[in-house]
């Protein structure tokens, strides 16, 4: 600093050339590559159902127990996660609890459970300083919301599930603090979900998942096009994309 007169005081600032450590946003690595980042103030965390709940008995202090064993000390570094529970994720063993019957997406008695899930996680979850956004998965593979699905892709989805508002209404009931994160933005309409998208950058029709093209249509529409101001949008960059070869 430099004193210029009586009551003056200028300074001259360093310019920073290095990129920003931004809370909440920014790069999504999982949680042990989170803890080296120099930038990453969030991690991805994906959670099998049977890992959070084996049976019906099963009470919401199993799932803080899994999460704290998951977070570890996290919050010391002042990174949160992003948690998403799945059934399946190929080629790994189906995560289903041992009460329910592997593979069954359809049965009254697989809603019914799932439905009561979706509420101990908001118990566990919705005041957790530690999470920051939760991903709606559960359903299809990778939870992603895919084979299956909801049917409100525009896709040819094979054997959509039947309950996407109570879905979509059970998730939002249970998590009024967090903001919620859904795989398609097609899916519960009228809702105020982000939207978690793999692959940015992919472009071509091998997949109908990972189209970029489609899903910059659908972002363009007037029901997306202001909200990312108050939604959360996140997901994968596709590495040819990025100039990685060999993808």
């Amino acid at each position: 600093k430099e004193i210029t007169g009586t009551n003056t005081v200028s300074y001259t600032y360093q310019r920073y050339t290095d990129a920003f450590r931004n809370p909440l946003k920014g790069m999504r690595p999982g949680i042990e590559p989170a803890l080296g980042h120099p930038w990453a103030s969030l991690a991805r965390q994906y959670f099998g159902w049977n890992l959070l709940e084996r049976n019906a008995c099963d009470t919401v202090e199993r799932i803080e127990h899994a999460t704290d064993h998951m977070i570890g000390d996290l919050s010391a570094y002042n990174i949160k996660i992003i948690p998403r529970v799945y059934l399946l994720y190929t080629p790994d063993p189906p995560c289903w609890p041992e009460d329910l019957e592997v593979g069954d997406f359809y049965s009254k008695e697989f809603k019914e459970r799932m439905l009561k899930l979706i509420a101990k996680l908001g118990e566990a979850w919705n005041d957790d300083p530690r999470i920051a956004y939760v991903e709606m998965g559960i359903i299809g593979d990778c939870g992603e919301h895919h084979d299956p699905g909801f049917g409100n892709l525009g896709f040819v989805e094979p054997n959509p599930v039947p309950y996407a508002r109570e879905f979509a209404k059970a998730f939002f009931q249970a998590f009024p603090d967090k903001l919620l994160m859904r795989r398609y933005p097609r899916d519960f309409p009228g809702y105020p979900f982000g939207i978690h998208w793999d692959v940015f950058g992919h472009f071509g029709s091998d997949y109908w998942a990972n189209d970029s093209e489609l899903m910059a249509k659908e972002l363009k529409k007037p029901e997306h096009a202001e909200a990312w101001k108050t939604t959360v949008r996140g997901g994968e960059i596709d590495p040819l994309f990025l100039g990685y070869s060999g993808w």
